[in-house]
Parts: C-alpha cells; structure tokens; sequence
C-alpha cells in the first residue's frame, strides 16, 4: 500500500511537471518590443497583466499576453497578432476594415469580439450574437462558422 501511494505522488509530479514544461512566464520587462508597441497602439486603455510563452511544437512557440482589462492576446513566434479573445467589442483599430464593412452590413448591432488568424491565411471572427464569420486573407467573406 506504501509502495503505491509512492508510485501515486511520482505518478503525479511527473504529469503536471511534464504539461507545465510548455508554458512558462515572461516578465513584463522581457516581452518582446513588437508585442509591447501592439498593445500600447491598439490597447492604449490598459495594460499587460501577465504574459507567458507556450511552446507550440519544436520550433515554434506563441506568446500569450493577458490584458488588465481581461483581453487575451496571441502572438506567434515572429509577434505577429494571431489572436485576440475579448468579453467586449475588439478595438475598431483591429479588425481589418473589410471584416468591420461586412460585420455592419449584414449584422446590424452585433460586435467583433474575437479575432483570428488561421495557418491557412483565414480570417476567423466571433460575434457578440454568437455567430463565427470564415474570411480570406484579403477580409473576403467566405463562410458562416460552425
């Protein structure tokens, strides 16, 4: 019975070791400068909470920043903007201006309040009203979401 708690408590330590190995903490002073310069022009208002570094796969890695005013930002590994998660409408500054026409023509009311960028160059939106717009690179519609 003692031998298996051992086993238990190493059992233990190994997993949650081995899934916090990907994700380690960034001090806000060691957030790359394009990072930095992204949120002071789109999110002027607020401020970096905290910041970690995930490793993706080998070699790749994002950084995800967390705003003070609950926004979560994903970065790739060239810090280029891949993501944004907000409870309320992103900044106007962020949404690409063909996305923000089509939103306002066809969905009266209804606010951006998820960004991304797909591996395979596609625009992906949330709104407010539950719905996930498909866009190309270029903001193209393409496709409701699932």
């Amino acid at each position: 019975m003692k031998n298996l708690f051992v086993v238990s408590i190493l059992f233990f330590t190994a997993l949650t070791t081995g899934f916090s190995q990907g994700k380690e903490s960034v001090s806000l002073e060691n957030i790359p400068s394009e990072i930095n310069a992204y949120v002071t022009h789109h999110f002027s208002a607020t401020s970096i909470k905290d910041a970690y570094k995930e490793k993706e796969s080998t070699p790749s890695f994002v950084y995800e920043i967390n705003l003070k005013n609950g926004v979560e930002l994903t970065f790739n590994s060239f810090n280029q903007i891949i993501e944004i998660e907000s409870k309320q409408a992103l900044p106007e500054s962020v949404v690409p201006a063909e996305i923000k026409k089509y939103v306002t023509d066809n969905y009266s009311g209804a606010v951006i309040k998820e960004w991304s960028l797909k591996s395979n160059d596609r625009q992906e939106i949330g709104l407010n009203n539950g719905k996930d717009l498909i866009f190309d690179k270029n903001g193209m519609f393409l496709a409701v979401g699932k």
